[in-house]
């Protein structure tokens, strides 16, 4: 009952916010019938949600819905990230970065909550739980906000306070799309954070599953497309501990002190210089990349649908 009565006095938030013990509600609500939510070009979201490099913060994204009881265990029990970690990636992602690239974004959020109706069981400590539980359902989303903040600050060019605050009002429509109602979405982004954070202080455990993504990070496989060049297979053993301890190393540094202390991750000085380092080689390196190659495939297409494929980015990184 800690989170539940401890965000009563927050504005807005996941409201009906239950414990994690309390029956499910099911039941998400499309979107307003008037809602009217595009983000074409000129919109933040159409800008940068679609970076490439928004897959060097899902492994955070991912260890932070897994430490939630609810998630956790739907993950563990109806996700196969274990054995296709990469299709699990991109199952994942796409649907979110198609919100603001397709020309039908109320026909995706309606996709994205039908999705998650099945995705129900019972928890090792036998509670009934389903994806559509309240507060899952609101953290899940809440780490894609945070996942964006996170890949311009560390990997970009990163967004101004104003910018921060424009993002967070489009992404509550992007909230709204997929089920969310207005009570429920904070209505500015410093009363987010408020929320956002206090629910990862009062709800992170370091459950069964969080030791799955710590393993099949270690563990991870060649992408597909790097698993069909010639060698590729030769190749990857050696290759994957090298690639292995940069994914671990940039996932633990995107954790806040108290959700690594939390979860029993270790840190330190050599750590943290060796994860500057990285981003500082990814920040280089993508001030060469080709306009073209720095978007995920939804919002490649997006952008080449809207004309704006090789238009000069406002990002400048």
């Amino acid at each position: 009952m800690a989170t539940a009565r401890a965000l009563r006095d927050v504005p807005a938030g996941p409201d009906e916010i239950a414990p994690v013990s309390a029956p499910p509600h099911v039941r998400v609500p499309p979107p307003p019938a008037d809602l009217d939510v595009r983000f074409g070009p000129g919109s933040l979201l159409w800008e940068y949600i679609g970076d490439v490099r928004v897959l060097l913060v899902l492994g955070h994204a991912l260890l932070i819905q897994t430490a939630h009881p609810v998630i956790g265990a739907g993950v563990g029990d109806h996700s196969v990230f274990r054995e296709d970690p990469w299709g699990r990636l991109e199952r994942s992602l796409m649907p979110i970065v198609d919100l603001v690239y397709n020309e039908d974004p109320v026909a995706v959020g309606t996709w994205i909550r039908n999705r998650h109706v099945t995705i129900k069981g019972t928890r090792p400590d036998g509670v009934a739980y389903h994806s559509l539980h309240p507060e899952a359902y609101w953290l899940v989303l809440a780490t894609g906000f945070d996942a964006l903040v996170q890949q311009r600050a560390k990997y970009g060019r990163p967004l101004s306070t104003a910018e921060i605050a424009g993002a967070y009002r489009e992404f509550r429509g992007l909230w709204l799309l997929v089920g969310l109602r207005e009570e429920q979405v904070p209505e500015t982004v410093e009363e987010f954070w408020r929320v956002y954070h206090r629910l990862l202080d009062e709800r992170l455990v370091r459950t069964t599953t969080v030791d799955d993504v710590f393993t099949t990070i270690r563990n991870v496989p060649p992408p597909p497309e790097l698993a069909k060049l010639p060698g590729a297979g030769a190749l990857w053993p050696l290759a994957r501990p090298l690639i292995s301890r940069v994914l671990l190393n940039q996932m633990r540094w995107q954790m806040r002190p108290a959700d690594r202390e939390r979860l029993g991750v270790s840190w330190s000085a050599t750590d943290e210089a060796a994860a500057r380092s990285i981003a500082t080689v990814v920040r280089t390196v993508f001030r060469v990349v080709p306009r073209p190659l720095r978007w995920v495939r939804p919002a490649r297409q997006g952008h080449r649908r809207e004309g704006t494929l090789l238009r000069a980015s406002r990002s400048g990184g």
